[in-house]
C-alpha cells in the first residue's frame, strides 16, 4: 500500500499524527530558552594575579611567564594571550568549541596551583574566572545617594545588592564599577621616622605582630572541652595608633600615631565612575557563556525590586544597561516577519489556485511543521533566537512547495475526471519521486554547514537544525495530510467569478511561455553563451565585493577608549575623561541616549560607554553618533579617541573591527617595528583611526643600587628594595575586621613625600650596625621609557594594531591592507610573524570554512540527485540552474551594496537547493513522458516544463515572497539575506524554465521505462 492510498483510508491516523506533532513543537516551545543569537561564545578562561607595586616587565618575567607556560599544555587550547600591566597580569585561555567550560577550569586551577610556590611570596592568589574581565555586561543597576557616604554605598552595594545578584542563574561575575571600598590607611611622615629612629620595616612588623589571630588550641575537663580563642585582631581603626612600634633608648614606646597618620578612608580615592555626568557606583552583571540571557534579566527585575524595598533610606536604585530589550525587540520584529511572510504565501497561492478550499489544504503544512520545528530545537539542547525564526521565515515559502505541487497536481487529476480519492492517490503518486528528491537535496544541502567549526559553525547549526527539521516536517504531511485534505475537501465544481476572470490571463501566460520555450529550443545551442556569460558576471560581482564577518547592527550602544598621554597621573586621567564626557553629553540630544557612562580605572586609559534610545525614531542612527564623537575626538590633541559600534555577532567583546598581531622572540624588535607599522597604517585610506597596545612611551624611573657601598654598609639590595616597595607601592600591611568582613590595611608615604625622585632619597633603612642610613647613599636615578601594558600572544612577545574603517570599507578591506603593510615592511624583520585577532580573525576562519562548505554543498546535492535518478547525466542537467542563482543572487548583492557575509552567504547555500527544485521538476516529469511516450528528449523536455511551469510559478513565488518580509526589516543582516534569495530565485526561476529543457535536450541518458515508472509505484 502506497502512502497516498493509507492518507487517503486512513484520514483519523493522519489528523492525530499532526496533532502530535503540534502538541510536541508547543511542549518544546515552552521549554527552550530566549537569546538574540545563537550561543557562540568560545569556552574561554581567565587567570588574574595581582602583584602590587610591579611593573609591567616584572609582572611579565615573575608571574605572567609562570603561569603560562604551566597553562600552556592544558588540553584543548585554541589561542593563549596575555597582557602584563602595572601591578596586574591577565592571561586568556580560549579552548577549542565543545570544550566542557567546567573541566576546562578545574585543569587550568590545577595547573596554576602547581606553579604557585615559583611565584613571589607577595603576589596575590591567582583568581581562575570563567570568563573575560573585558566581557561587555549585560545588564546594570546603579546605586546614588546624596545623604550615605561614598563608602556606605559601596558597603551596601559590596555586601548586600552584589550577594543578591551574583548568585542569579548564568551570571558569571558582578563588578562593581566606581567602588569606595574602605580601608585603613596610613599615611607614612618619612621625617617622622628617621627622627625617630624607625625603619618601614620595623613599622611593617610591629603592625603585624600587633594584629593576629593565631590558633590557640583547647583546655579539657573531665566531663567538658573548651576551645581557645585568644583575640588579637584590631576592630577599631583608631586602635591601630596605640600599636607599639619599639622603645627608644630613653624608654619612650613609640607608636604607630609617631610615624603615621591613621585614616579610615577609601581604598582607591583618585578613580571614578560616573553616569550621565554625576559620580556613581553601578554594579555591572556579565554572563556565563550560552546562558540565557532574557531568563537572567527576568530574575535580575525581579530581585532589584526586593532590594529597593529592603536597601537603606536615601539610596537610590538606578536601572541602567540592559541588553534583553535589544532581544525581546529583535525577537519581536522577526516573528512579525514570519507573520507577515505567511500572510503573502497565502495571497500568493490563492491568486494562482483562485479557490479558497484549495489554498487553504496547502497553508496547513505551515502551522504543523513550523510549530513541530521547536520540538527539533527542544530535542537539541538549542534556543529560541532570531537564527532559529529567521530559519522559520524561510522556510515559510519552502514548507508549502511540496503540498503546493501535490495539491495543484490531484487537482489537474479532478479536472480531468477522476474522483477526488482517486485523483489524490494518482496525483500523489506521480509526483512523489520529485517530492521525495527536491527535500532530500534541500536537506542536504544543508549537512556541510553543521560540520563547520569556528563562530559561523555555532553560529548556523540551530539555523539548519530549524531549515531540517521543517523542510522533513513539511514533506511528512505533504505526503500524508495533503492527500487527505484533497480526498475530503476537493470536487470538481463550477468555478467562480475570480476563476472565470483571470483564468485567461493564467491562459495567456502558459501561451506566452509555450512560445518562447519553442522559440528558444531552436537555438538551443544557446545555452552555453549564457551559462559563461552569467558565471562572468557572477565571478565580477563576487571579485569586486567588500567581505566581512557580519554587517555593524544599531545595537543601541556605542564605546569609546579614551588613551591619554602617556605618564599622566591617574587624577589627570579622570579629569580629562570626564570632560570629554561632558563634551558627548552636549554634542547629544537628551533624547538620543538613556546613559553615558565614562570611568577611569588607571593612569592614561578611560573607557566611555554611551547607551543610546532603543526607540531608533528618536535619534540619529548609531553610526553616525559614532562618527560624530570620532570628530569631536579628533579636535583633542592630547587625547586617542577611539570609537567603536559593537559587533552584532562576535565572540570578541572590544577593540576596533580590524586587529592584526605582529608576533616577535623579544620585545625590542617590537619596539622599532611598530611605530613603523602603525605610521604606515595611519596613512592608509582604508583606515579612519589606528591604535596599538604596545607603546613604549610612558616615563619610567629605574633606581640603580650601588652594590659596593650598600656591601660596605651591610644594608642589603631586599632591605633597599624593601624599604622603596613599603613607602611607596601601597603595600598591604595586614587586614582588619569589621561585620565579618576583611579589610586591607594599606600603608604608604603621603603624596607630598613621593612627588619627585628626589623624595626616594629621603628613605632609609637600617644598616649591619642597626643605625638609619638614608637611601641616597646607595642609589642613583635614571629615566627611560617603557611600555604601560606587555601583550603576548601565544606566548611571543606581541603587538595588536588596530584600526578603525572609513564609512563604506569591511573588515575584509582592512585586512587586505594590514597584509599589504606587513609584507612591505616586514621584509627586513624576518623573525616576525603575524597572525590576526577579534573579530578580524572570526572573519577569516568564517569566509575560508564556508567557501569549503559551498563546494562540499555542490557535491553532496550532485551526489544525492545521482542516487535518486540512477544516472550521472541528470543531476549535471539540473546543475545548469545554479550559475543562474548565483548570478541573480551576487548582481543583486553588488547593486545594492550589499557585502559579502555569512548571512549572504549562507542564503547562496540556500538557493542551490531551492533552483534545483525547479530542475527535479522538469527533469523528473521529463524522464515520465519519454518512457511513457517514446517522445524524443526535446520533446520530452518542451513539455515537461510546460506542464510544471505554473507549480515552478507558484513555488518559487511563494519562496521569494517569504524571503521579502526580511528585506523589508531594516536590519542590515536580514536584508542581505533576503536580497540574495528573492533576487537570485527570482532570476534563476526565470532562465531555469528555459536552459533546464535546453540541457535536457543536450545531456539527458537514455529513459528506462521500468525504472521512470518505479518512481510512482514507490509511492
Amino acid at each position: 500500500m502506497s502512502v497516498a492510498n493509507l492518507s487517503v483510508r486512513r484520514p483519523v491516523l493522519m489528523t492525530v499524527m499532526a496533532l502530535v506533532i503540534i502538541l510536541l513543537g508547543a511542549f518544546g516551545a515552552s521549554n527552550l530558552g530566549v537569546r538574540e543569537y545563537p550561543n557562540v561564545d568560545y569556552p574561554l578562561i581567565q587567570v588574574r594575579t595581582s602583584y602590587p607595586g610591579a611593573n609591567a616587565a616584572v609582572v611579565e618575567a615573575e608571574v605572567t611567564e609562570i603561569l603560562e607556560a604551566s597553562i600552556n599544555s592544558a588540553s584543548g587550547i585554541k589561542a593563549l594571550t596575555s597582557t602584563s600591566r602595572d601591578g596586574f597580569s591577565f592571561i586568556n585561555i580560549e579552548f577549542e568549541t565543545g570544550m566542557d567550560l567546567e573541566a576546562a577550569a578545574n585543569e587550568i586551577r590545577d595547573r596554576v596551583s602547581r606553579v604557585r610556590r615559583r611565584l613571589p611570596d607577595d603576589v596575590d592568589e591567582p583568581t581562575v574566572y570563567k570568563s573575560d574581565s573585558d566581557n561587555d555586561p549585560i545588564l546594570m543597576v546603579s546605586l546614588v545617594s546624596d545623604k550615605l557616604d561614598p563608602m556606605e554605598v559601596s558597603e551596601i552595594a559590596n555586601n548586600f545588592v552584589k550577594e543578591r545578584l551574583q548568585t542569579i542563574n548564568g551570571v558569571s561575575e558582578v563588578a562593581i564599577w566606581g567602588e569606595k571600598r574602605p580601608t585603613v590607611r596610613l599615611w607614612i611622615d618619612p621625617v617622622r621616622l628617621q627622627a625617630l629612629g624607625v625603619s618601614g620595616a620595623e613599622m611593617s612588623a610591629a603592625l603585624k605582630r600587633g594584629n593576629l589571630e593565631l590558633p590557640s588550641g583547647s583546655i579539657e575537663g573531665s566531663e567538658t572541652t573548651l576551645s581557645i580563642r585568644t583575640l588579637g585582631r584590631i576592630l577599631d581603626p583608631k586602635a591601630f595608633e596605640n600599636i607599639a612600634v619599639k622603645t627608644a633608648a630613653d624608654g619612650t614606646v613609640i607608636r604607630i600615631s609617631d610615624v603615621a597618620d591613621i585614616h579610615y578612608e577609601p581604598k582607591d580615592t583618585r578613580t571614578g565612575f560616573r553616569r550621565n555626568g554625576k559620580n556613581s557606583i553601578t554594579l555591572a552583571l556579565m554572563a556565563q557563556p550560552g546562558s540565557n540571557h532574557v531568563e537572567i534579566a527576568n530574575e535580575f527585575y525581579r530581585r532589584v525590586e526586593d532590594i529597593r524595598r529592603e536597601i537603606p533610606e536615601g539610596v537610590q536604585v538606578l536601572y541602567g544597561r540592559d541588553t534583553s530589550i535589544n532581544i525581546r525587540a529583535s525577537i519581536k520584529e522577526v516573528v512579525e516577519t514570519i507573520f507577515i511572510a505567511f500572510l503573502l504565501v497565502i495571497a500568493i497561492i490563492f491568486a494562482f489556485l483562485r479557490q479558497a478550499r484549495t489554498t487553504l489544504i496547502p497553508m496547513v503544512v505551515v502551522p504543523v511543521a513550523v510549530i513541530g520545528s521547536f520540538f527539533v530545537l527542544y530535542l537539541c539542547g538549542f534556543s529560541i533566537n532570531v537564527l532559529t525564526l529567521l530559519a522559520m521565515v524561510l522556510a515559510i515559502g519552502l514548507v508549502v512547495d511540496d503540498a503546493i505541487v501535490i495539491v495543484e497536481n490531484i487537482y489537474h487529476k479532478i479536472e480531468r475526471g477522476m474522483t477526488p480519492k482517486q485523483a489524490a492517490v494518482a496525483g500523489t503518486n506521480e509526483i512523489f519521486f520529485a517530492v521525495i528528491a527536491t527535500s532530500v537535496v534541500l536537506m542536504a544541502v544543508f549537512v556541510p554547514v553543521l560540520a563547520l567549526g569556528g563562530t559561523t559553525g555555532l553560529l548556523f547549526r540551530e539555523f539548519v537544525a530549524v531549515m531540517i527539521g521543517t523542510v522533513f516536517l513539511s514533506t511528512l504531511c505533504a505526503l500524508t495530510l495533503s492527500p487527505m485534505l484533497c480526498s475530503k475537501f476537493l470536487s470538481r465544481q463550477k468555478q467562480g467569478w475570480f476563476f472565470r476572470v483571470t483564468e485567461p490571463f493564467f491562459d495567456w501566460l502558459n501561451r506566452i511561455y509555450a512560445v518562447l520555450l519553442g522559440g528558444f529550443l531552436k537555438l538551443r545551442f544557446l545555452l552555453f553563451p549564457v551559462v559563461a556569460g552569467l558565471l562572468a558576471i557572477a565571478y565580477l560581482c563576487f571579485n569586486n565585493m567588500s567581505s566581512e564577518m557580519a554587517p555593524t547592527e544599531d545595537s543601541n550602544a556605542v564605546m569609546v577608549n579614551l588613551n591619554m598621554p602617556e605618564g599622566v597621573t591617574l587624577t589627570r586621567t579622570k579629569r580629562m575623561a570626564d570632560a570629554f564626557a561632558e563634551e558627548v553629553i552636549a554634542l547629544m540630544d537628551t533624547n538620543e541616549y538613556t546613559e553615558i557612562q565614562a570611568g577611569a580605572w588607571n593612569a592614561g586609559n578611560s573607557r566611555m560607554r554611551i547607551f543610546l534610545n532603543a526607540d531608533k525614531k528618536a535619534r540619529r542612527p548609531q553610526s553616525e553618533i559614532a562618527r560624530s564623537i570620532q570628530v569631536l575626538g579628533n579636535e583633542y590633541p592630547d587625547l586617542r579617541v577611539m570609537v567603536f559600534e559593537p559587533q552584532s555577532i562576535s565572540t570578541q567583546r572590544g577593540g576596533l573591527p580590524v586587529q592584526f598581531v605582529l608576533q616577535a622572540p623579544n620585545i625590542e624588535i617590537l619596539r622599532t617595528l611598530v611605530p613603523k607599522f602603525e605610521e604606515e597604517a595611519s596613512k592608509s585610506p582604508v583606515f579612519s583611526v589606528v591604535n596599538t597596545n604596545l607603546r613604549f612611551t610612558k616615563p619610567e624611573l629605574h633606581i640603580e643600587i650601588l652594590r659596593d657601598k650598600a656591601n660596605e654598609e651591610g644594608v642589603s639590595v631586599n632591605d633597599i628594595a624593601q624599604a622603596v616597595q613599603l613607602a611607596i607601592s601601597d603595600q598591604s600591611y595586614g587586614e582588619f575586621y569589621k561585620d565579618g568582613r576583611q579589610y586591607d590595611i594599606i600603608g604608604a608615604v603621603g603624596y607630598q613625600y613621593r612627588s619627585m625622585p628626589e623624595n626616594i632619597s629621603m628613605l632609609t633603612v637600617k644598616n649591619a650596625k642597626g643605625e638609619l642610613v638614608s637611601l641616597d647613599n646607595f642609589i642613583t636615578f635614571s629615566e627611560q621609557s617603557a611600555s604601560p601594558s606587555l601583550p603576548r600572544f601565544n606566548r611571543f612577545s606581541a603587538a595588536t594594531i588596530q584600526a578603525g574603517l572609513v564609512p563604506g570599507k569591511t573588515i575584509g578591506d582592512g585586512v587586505e591592507e594590514m597584509r599589504r603593510i606587513a609584507k612591505h615592511l616586514l621584509k627586513d624583520y624576518p623573525s616576525v610573524s603575524t597572525a590576526l585577532s577579534g573579530s578580524s580573525k572570526e572573519f577569516e576562519e568564517s569566509s575560508s570554512g564556508l567557501y569549503i562548505v559551498f563546494l562540499l554543498a555542490l557535491a553532496l546535492v550532485f551526489l544525492v540527485l545521482a542516487g535518486q535518478f540512477e544516472s550521472f547525466r541528470a543531476p549535471f542537467v539540473i546543475f545548469f540552474t545554479v550559475p543562474l542563482a548565483l548570478a541573480g543572487a551576487l548582481a543583486c548583492l553588488f547593486i545594492t551594496g550589499q557585502t559579502l557575509n555569512i548571512f549572504s552567504e549562507i542564503a547562496l547555500i540556500l538557493l542551490i537547493a531551492l533552483v534545483t527544485k525547479n530542475g527535479i521538476l522538469i527533469v523528473e516529469f521529463a524522464n515520465q513522458i519519454a518512457a511513457n511516450t517514446g517522445c524524443s528528449k526535446l520533446e520530452a523536455a518542451r513539455l515537461a516544463a510546460e506542464r510544471r511551469f505554473r507549480p515552478i510559478l507558484m513555488t518559487s513565488l511563494s519562496t521569494v515572497l517569504g524571503a521579502v518580509p526580511l528585506i523589508m526589516t531594516g536590519t542590515p543582516s536580514r536584508i542581505a539575506m533576503g536580497i540574495a534569495i528573492a533576487g537570485g530565485l527570482t532570476f534563476a526561476t526565470f532562465l531555469s524554465l528555459f536552459i533546464v529543457p535546453a540541457a535536457y535536450s543536450f545531456f539527458a541518458g537514455k529513459v528506462d521505462a521500468t525504472t521512470a515508472t518505479d518512481a510512482s509505484k514507490m509511492a
